[in-house]
């Protein structure tokens, strides 16, 4: 259970885990790459002139996509939205990555990022 008043996305690092430079003090909350990713999804929508209800689930996708880069935080709503499995993967991400933005938040965790989206797009069943 959540404390009374903090949003369902809203959390520090868990229990026995040492959280890296600043992230003591705040919460992650994803609100800032969820909205980018909303309004990508709507200008991409507009460009390729998607009717009203490919626009939506465009939109909803990529506010939910938007919030991946978070994986190197371990209190983000993408960490923890799997329980134990996304914990221990996003722990993977963080030592890999070098920590809350650094790797995941560059032009090379963009590159890799939509090259992994790339494959499983080209690669689906």
């Amino acid at each position: 259970m959540r404390p009374a008043g903090q949003p369902a996305c809203a959390a520090t690092c868990p229990a026995g885990t040492k959280p890296q430079h600043g992230e003591e003090a705040i919460t992650i909350l994803g609100i800032s790459h969820a909205g980018t990713g909303l309004l990508t999804g709507l200008a991409a929508a507009e460009v390729t002139h998607l009717p009203a209800t490919g626009a939506v689930t465009l939109s909803a996708l990529t506010a939910g996509f938007a919030t991946l880069n978070d994986l190197d935080s371990c209190g983000s709503c993408a960490a923890r939205s799997l329980g134990f499995l996304s914990v221990g993967f996003a722990h993977i991400v963080r030592f890999i990555s070098g920590g809350h933005r650094h790797a995941t938040h560059s032009a090379v965790g963009v590159a890799v990022f939509t090259a992994v989206a790339w494959l499983a797009c080209h690669y689906r069943g």
